[in-house]
């Protein structure tokens, strides 16, 4: 993530959420949860059945203390994400670790 640590203030604004240009999710609520890792309410777009499974993965991995495994999926899985901030400032991002049932994601 590139810039100071304002990038996240603590808003009820929507930010939008997009791997490549197709839009994941929009948030608000968005602040820092743990420096590096911020976060936020979220609502899900329509998102592609792999974007699912890629987003479920990161999730189970989440839980496991020593991390990821190897990355079983293309590159481009796990780059290309990206956060607009409401004032159209686009920042990269790690894929959300996204918990459906509360309807948030932390991010990186």
């Amino acid at each position: 993530m590139s810039g100071p640590l304002t990038v996240f203030p603590a808003s009820s604004d929507v930010y939008r959420i997009f791997w490549r240009d197709e839009l994941f999710a929009t948030a608000t609520d968005v602040g820092w949860e743990d420096f590096p890792w911020a976060g936020g309410k979220i609502i899900l777009a329509q998102v592609r059945p792999e974007i699912v499974t890629v987003l479920q993965y990161v999730a189970a991995q989440s839980e496991i203390e020593e991390g990821h495994n190897d990355w079983p999926f293309t590159d481009t899985t796990w780059h290309e994400w990206r956060i607009v901030r409401p004032d159209g400032v686009s920042i990269e991002i790690s894929p959300p670790v996204v918990d459906s049932n509360a309807g948030q994601a932390v991010w990186r």
